[in-house]
C-alpha cells in the first residue's frame, strides 16, 4: 500500500476521512474537507482514493489550519483561485462582520467566515 500525499484515506482510529498533505515516516498528516488537520500512524489508515497526478502544494514552511478572520495574522496564506496569497495587512471591515485583508499580488479581499488558511511555522 503506497501512501502518497494527495491520496484520500479512512483513518479507523478518529472514524474519519481525510487527504495526506504531508508524510513524516510512518507518520500521516491528514485534512479533512472543513480544514480540520491532524496525524496519525499509517498502519491506522486504508486508502480510499489514490493521489491525483496534481500535487497538493503548500506555501514553504507552513501548515494548514482554520481560522475566523478576527484569528487571521500578517504573513498568513490564503488560497484564492488555486493560489496562496500572502497577507501584508489587514482592515476591520465594521464590527464583527469580517477584516479586509491586503494580500500580496492580488490586492484587497474580503474574509466574513473562517476558512483554510497557511500559517508559518
Amino acid at each position: 500500500m503506497s501512501f502518497a500525499v494527495g491520496a484520500k484515506v479512512r483513518d479507523h482510529t478518529r472514524s474519519r476521512e481525510g487527504k495526506i498533505w504531508k508524510r513524516t515516516g510512518a507518520l500521516l498528516h491528514l485534512q479533512d474537507t472543513s480544514g480540520f488537520t491532524w496525524t496519525v500512524l499509517e498502519h491506522r489508515c486504508t486508502i480510499i482514493e489514490n493521489a491525483s497526478g496534481e500535487r497538493v502544494s503548500f506555501p514553504p514552511n507552513t501548515r494548514p489550519q482554520t481560522c475566523a478572520p478576527d484569528q487571521m495574522k500578517i504573513n498568513d496564506y490564503v488560497r484564492l483561485d488555486s493560489t496562496c496569497y500572502r497577507v501584508q495587512d489587514m482592515r476591520s471591515k465594521g464590527g464583527a462582520s469580517g477584516r479586509v485583508l491586503i494580500l500580496d499580488g492580488y490586492g484587497p479581499w474580503v474574509m466574513t467566515d473562517a476558512r483554510q488558511i497557511f500559517r508559518p511555522i
